[in-house]
């Protein structure tokens, strides 16, 4: 009896699977569209992709192969196309069901409806507006002054085989970010050692891969299945993560002038409506994440592409020592008129983008790249393909900076490159000026003051680099010497 109704459940299960292969690969509303047919089938072959961190180069692969859409999963759709982040961006596609996780979602990068996330975004507006970020310029340049002045330090000490740079300048933001949310530095520039929680957290990030797989742990069986036996670390490293940023906020309630403050959570404290100390804590973890590690990457990367072209790399120490006329000359505004310093970073991102996957959308029912696209799709425009197309960039694969100074041979039909970095839309980066502000004075102080050497990784990163939900940072390390110019001005500060 048991025996028959074991054969009775398989032979339902093979005519149900026979049945939905049938259905998915020839009567699906996506069936239309190509791509792997194992991904038409499952969800399960996407979220294997994701978890080998080769995402980026597996998808780029695939658009290769069939062109500016791919169906990479069941309910899925992959685009490469620069039309199409506009459209997937726009105000009627709203966040996929991945950024909630499990329980309800209160930060600002985890809302998924438009109207609640453009509540949450003006509750944080005031602390990114031109006046937020004037009132923490002296904060950063002071940061940044003791960041150079440690890479010089360890840069020249005897036993030194170079300094980490991704670990480096994540000590940097780190501490930037806390100043920014926080109203205080975390300390991390001033210990720069690899033992602080930074190192361990942020020097492989691996284990943010929870954040879209842990999505899918309610979605079906086998999902559930393989994201818990393949992230029990990354869960650990996550709530270790949480438990920080928790600790960090109840410390921050503590003090008697914390709501008087002029940082982010000051900013959300005084806004009014629900501000529970558990929506501090999902805002904290996401601003934490959000601030460090990207910008972090960025720099690294720009370091390992200037070092690989020392064309960009001296066009731009020429560009940098001859407008500035001293070290304390180099201020946010002075910067801005940095032309080839903003290229360099534009391409940085292009070659490197901080979310090289993209982010998902569901589609309302929408043409798409000419393609109509039924509702209830995910969707997301592949920001590593969509970079790299060569319909959109000339010599795609190259450092160019001088695309995005009007370079007649690095242009194409359409006009001028677009930017996709940081996203578009009503979800774009709320974040994005002050990140381009910490990377132009970072990069323009450390390179007035020093000369640099890298010392390995002069391989594609994008090929030795792991993608999840942001990148592994490049294994980078260098030595930095300070130049006549800057003692100069270090002398006459002190007579």
């Amino acid at each position: 009896m048991m025996l028959h109704a074991c054969r009775l459940g398989a032979a339902h299960a093979l005519a149900y699977w026979t049945g939905w292969c049938i259905y998915a690969l020839f009567f699906h509303p996506l069936a239309k569209f190509p791509g792997p047919r194992l991904a038409a089938l499952t969800e399960l072959w996407h979220l294997v992709v994701m978890l080998t961190g080769r995402d980026h180069l597996v998808l780029r692969n695939l658009h290769r192969i069939y062109g500016h859409v791919v169906r990479v999963g069941p309910n899925k759709l992959s685009f490469d196309a620069a039309p199409s982040s506009k459209v997937i961006n726009g105000r009627s596609f709203p966040k996929d069901a991945t950024y909630e996780q499990r329980g309800r979602a209160t930060a600002v990068g985890r809302i998924r409806g438009i109207e609640d996330h453009a509540i949450a975004r003006n509750r944080l507006a005031p602390g990114f507006s031109a006046s937020a970020l004037r009132s923490h310029q002296e904060t950063i340049h002071s940061l940044v002054d003791l960041f150079i002045n440690q890479l010089q330090k360890l840069s020249e000490a005897p036993e030194s085989s170079g300094v980490a740079m991704g670990d480096a300048f994540a000590w940097l933001t780190m501490d930037v970010l806390g100043e920014l949310a926080f109203g205080e530095s975390f300390g991390a520039v001033k210990a720069c050692n690899s033992t602080s929680w930074i190192s361990r957290l942020f020097s492989d990030n691996w284990w943010t891969t929870l954040y879209p797989c842990d999505g899918l742990v309610n979605a079906s069986f086998a999902s559930s299945l393989l994201v818990r036996l393949a992230l029990p670390k990354a869960k650990v490293m996550l709530e270790q993560y949480g438990g920080f940023v928790k600790q960090e906020v109840l410390r921050w309630l503590q003090a008697p002038d914390c709501r008087g403050r002029n940082a982010l959570l000051g900013i959300l404290a005084r806004s009014g409506g629900d501000v529970s100390v558990d929506y501090l804590i999902d805002e904290g973890r996401f601003l934490t994440i959000a601030g460090v590690d990207t910008v972090a990457t960025m720099l690294t990367a720009a370091i390992h592409f200037l070092d690989a072209n020392p064309t960009c790399r001296d066009r731009l120490i020429k560009e940098i020592r001859e407008t500035f006329g001293s070290y304390h000359d180099v201020t946010a505004g002075t910067t801005s008129s940095l032309s080839f310093l903003q290229a360099v970073i534009d391409e940085t991102l292009r070659l490197f983008p901080p979310v090289p996957g993209g982010l998902p959308r569901i589609c309302p029912g929408a043409t798409i790249d000419g393609h109509y696209v039924p509702k209830g799709t995910v969707v997301r425009t592949h920001l590593f393909s969509a970079s790299r197309n060569p319909e959109t960039y000339v010599l795609p694969d190259d450092f160019r900076p001088e695309r995005w100074l009007g370079e007649p041979s690095l242009q194409t039909t359409d006009g001028p490159p677009p930017v996709f970095a940081l996203s578009q839309g009503p979800f774009q980066c709320i974040g994005m000026t002050m990140a381009y502000l910490e990377m132009r004075i970072l990069l323009a102080k450390l390179l007035y003051s020093c000369d640099f050497e890298v010392l390995n990784g002069r391989g594609d990163i994008t090929q030795s680099g792991k993608s999840w939900v942001l990148w592994t940072k490049p294994d980078i390390k260098a030595k930095f010497r300070l130049v006549a110019r800057r003692e100069r001005d270090q002398t006459a500060e002190t007579e």
